[in-house]
């Protein structure tokens, strides 16, 4: 089992990515669960979601503990307590930076980097970076394939936005796929 745990804030689609990442591992015939961890925050406020996929049918539905692999949707959240708890030295950050620089204060050994947040201004035309960080995540992880993500993202999405979220999750995944890890 692949255990993620995503660490956004309200209102950048870490959530979303969850769901849509663990849709596009199901469309690829694997088990996935996705959930949220959050109350009453409101936008901006720090968020988790959490997301497993498996060859097999998953029953562990707690929190994750100890990710395979962790995403940072906001370089101002690289240092929060909670991006650290329960990582594993093989655990691999991928990390919305402008630059390595930006999130090298996370400490990992493994480490991609993507600036999602300028695909998403230029292709969506608004901050919401879920879908460029999905790409970059099947890029990174090879958990999922770009077809099987696309195909998600134009199931999850309304049709209006699919498109134009399918353009930001591939400029995304070409981007990581070019530069590979710790870039």
């Amino acid at each position: 089992m692949v255990e993620v745990r995503i660490h956004c804030r309200g209102g950048q689609g870490g959530v979303t990515a969850a769901r849509i990442i663990g849709l596009a591992a199901v469309r690829e015939g694997k088990h996935a669960l996705a959930f949220p961890s959050f109350t009453v925050e409101r936008r901006g406020a720090p968020v988790m979601a959490f997301l497993r996929v498996s060859e097999n049918e998953i029953l562990d539905r707690s929190f994750i503990y100890n990710p395979d692999y962790v995403l940072i949707f906001d370089p101002g959240l690289v240092t929060h307590p909670s991006v650290k708890v329960g990582v594993k030295e093989s655990t691999f950050f991928l990390v919305n930076a402008k630059s390595p620089e930006e999130a090298e204060a996370v400490g990992a050994k493994r480490l991609v980097v993507v600036d999602a947040l300028s695909i998403a201004l230029e292709v969506l035309g608004v901050p919401i970076v879920n879908t460029a960080m999905c790409g970059a995540f099947a890029a990174a992880s090879r958990l999922v394939g770009m077809e099987a993500l696309t195909k998600a993202i134009r199931e999850f999405l309304p049709a209006k936005v699919a498109d134009r979220n399918v353009e930001a999750a591939l400029k995304a995944y070409r981007e990581v796929e070019a530069h590979g890890e710790n870039g």
